[in-house]
């Protein structure tokens, strides 16, 4: 399927489209709790002290990289949704 081109002008969306669109992205989560079940705080300290010693990296720069990257996919994730047509006005 093609793209149109930009002519100048943009689409309204309604706060009630824009919120339609995440609930429907924390449905469709790829990461469901009960598969990837949360990291108690025990195991965070554990792995705090783990990475710098094994991995030569700290735990709040491997947070970082992988929090940029799930922003940066659930920006993604907002874009092809509207592209779908999920955020058209009625």
């Amino acid at each position: 399927m093609m793209e149109k081109p930009f002519t100048g002008e943009r689409k309204r969306f309604s706060v009630k489209d824009v919120e339609k669109i995440i609930v429907e992205l924390e449905r469709d989560t790829p990461y469901p709790v009960d598969i990837f079940p949360e990291i108690s705080k025990i195991q965070w300290k554990k792995l705090s002290s783990i990475l710098p010693q094994y991995g030569g990296v700290s735990l709040d720069r491997v947070s970082g990289n992988l929090m940029r990257r799930g922003y940066l996919i659930a920006l993604e994730d907002v874009r092809r949704k509207i592209k779908e047509g999920d955020g058209k006005n009625e």
